[in-house]
């Protein structure tokens, strides 16, 4: 099965005991890089929302600040009024599930004898201009994208809480369908639009599964085959992609040359949607070869 790709997943445990809803924050996309020493506001400064992209299922945020600062950034269901109400306990409680999870993750780390560590701010923080991915997003749904300024040495808040309100489509904007080839041992995937050109928003899943098995444990069926690899919403972090996606074919090493295999896809925006279905025979390791699509394998 395919490697876990790199998530950004917070466990809400401090939410939880406060009876607040689990902060949702975003799978990064892009960000700047921190500098453990690098210069730093904590008053006076603005941090400005834009969204430039969004859809049924995602939406994407870029912020903009006015000074060099570390901050936190996230989203948060329009529900939940404590964002509104009580900013500042927000805002507290925020980075302390952050941190949280910092905790955690560096003392995975130390139990494996690592020497370098990043610390709090390099890990957890953005400093200056940054992007995020929100996914998955429900579809005609309300959300706050929000960032705050947080002092790295103290680990807490500071100034105001800015947000920026943004509503889901109803249904998915783009319409992306995935294209494949395997040259040498890379295995390429290209989520494309009508246009033939690549769509670097729309979040889609992919992968191989064995003809035999495709057939006993799924009857056939890709709509049974997508349901049981995407049961829920953690599953979607999980296994999807983002862009052209590249894996070597190490990756795979359970293909077997003279076997035949079945390559589907999908995307994700708020629901399953464009799938493609290609059932191929694995000729050649190591050799160059493309991936063809008739259009009856295209929903």
């Amino acid at each position: 099965m395919r490697k876990i790709r790199k998530i950004l997943q917070i466990v809400g445990d401090a939410l939880a005991t406060l009876g607040m809803t689990c902060l949702m924050l975003g799978m990064t996309v892009g960000m700047s890089s921190c500098d453990p020493e690098a210069k730093y506001f904590t008053e006076g400064v603005k941090i400005e929302i834009e969204v430039p992209k969004y859809s049924a299922g995602y939406a994407v945020a870029e912020f903009k600040t006015n000074k060099e600062c570390y901050y936190l950034t996230g989203i948060e269901n329009i529900g939940n009024k404590d964002i509104e109400n009580y900013p500042s306990q927000y805002m507290a409680l925020a980075v302390d599930s952050v941190y949280v999870h910092y905790v955690e993750w560096r003392h995975s780390y130390l139990k494996k004898g690592e020497s370098n560590i990043a610390d709090f701010q390099s890990h957890e923080l953005k400093y200056g201009n940054s992007v995020d991915l929100h996914f998955p997003l429900e579809p005609d749904k309300e959300y706050w994208l929000y960032a705050f300024v947080v002092d790295p040495n103290t680990k807490q808040p500071c100034g105001d809480l800015f947000k920026r309100k943004v509503r889901t489509r109803t249904v998915a904007e783009a319409d992306v369908h995935c294209d494949a080839r395997i040259d040498s041992t890379w295995v390429y995937a290209y989520p494309k639009n009508k246009q033939g050109s690549i769509n670097d928003y729309c979040p889609y899943f992919w992968d191989f599964v064995d003809d035999e098995e495709f057939q006993t444990k799924y009857h056939g069926s890709v709509d049974e085959y997508l349901v049981n690899m995407l049961p829920n919403e953690d599953e979607y972090y999980f296994k999807s992609s983002f862009g052209v996606d590249v894996f070597n074919d190490a990756n795979y090493y359970y293909l077997q040359v003279g076997k035949t295999y079945h390559w589907i896809s999908c995307t994700l925006d708020g629901k399953i949607a464009n799938k493609v279905h290609y059932k191929f025979e694995y000729t050649s390791r190591g050799m160059k070869a493309e991936f063809k699509y008739p259009k009856d394998n295209i929903e």
